[in-house]
Parts: C-alpha cells; sequence; structure tokens
C-alpha cells in the first residue's frame, strides 16, 4: 500500500496541489489588470462626447489605449 507523498523506487506518488492554486491566482489577477483598465475608460468616453468627440475618434482612443496598454504589459 503507497502513501500519498511517499517516496519508492519507481517515484514520488504524491499529487502536487501547491501549484494549481497559485497559478489560477496569477491569471485571475492577470485578467483583472488587462480588463479594468479598460473598462474604465469604456465609462470615460461619454466624457469625450460631450467634448464633441466622433464616433470614429472614440473608437480611436478606446484602440489606441488598449494597444498601448498590452504593449506595456506584455513584455517578452
Amino acid at each position: 500500500m503507497t502513501v500519498i507523498g511517499e517516496s519508492t523506487a519507481e517515484g514520488t506518488h504524491g499529487v502536487n496541489r501547491g501549484g494549481r492554486g497559485g497559478a489560477v491566482f496569477s491569471m485571475c489577477l492577470a485578467l483583472l489588470l488587462a480588463v479594468a483598465p479598460t473598462s474604465a475608460l469604456n465609462l470615460a468616453l461619454p466624457v469625450a462626447v460631450s467634448l464633441a468627440a466622433s464616433t470614429t475618434s472614440l473608437t480611436w482612443i478606446a484602440d489606441a489605449y488598449t494597444v498601448t496598454l498590452v504593449g506595456l504589459v506584455h513584455r517578452p
């Protein structure tokens, strides 16, 4: 009978579950950091409408902000 985590001649029979929670937390945090600023920009776009920005200008503002954010966050 093998106990979880017991090392035998064939190798370790334990299950490594410690890294899974950290990976999920990191992925959720990265998603939050990517979505939150873009959502804040989309909430602020009506202010640009009050400054007489056209629909095309609003699209350019949102796209330029998102591309710049991705360029700064995604470092090789």
